[in-house]
């Protein structure tokens, strides 16, 4: 997942935020440069959408209890654990922590 924001950083720095030459405003220049900076907000985007899950969040026995009684937030909490669960910083973390634990 590094790997993407990584290269995603290198193209858009180097050729959107340091832009170095001319910008010809032509139709045909302008079109692609569009094109081609939503091409790569779109390979960014699927990306992260299809970053695979390496742990599990699970709630604790009271959540679980208060849970219960609640389907909004149920599904609110349904959904934020799924965003934890693929957050590219805490699964860093949690690969850091485990290679520390195998010394």
């Amino acid at each position: 997942m590094f790997n993407t924001i990584k290269t995603f950083n290198t193209i858009f720095v180097d050729g959107y935020v340091n832009r170095t030459g001319t910008y010809p405003l032509t139709l045909d220049f302008v079109f692609k440069d569009i094109t081609n900076y939503n091409t790569a907000w779109e390979y960014y985007s699927e990306q992260l959408e299809a970053n695979t899950t390496i742990f599990k969040v699970n709630n604790t026995t009271s959540t679980e209890a208060i849970l219960a009684y609640n389907e909004d937030d149920t599904a609110f909490n349904i959904k934020h654990r799924k965003t934890l669960e693929k957050d590219p910083y805490i699964q860093e973390a949690y690969l850091i922590l485990n290679d520390i634990f195998q010394l």
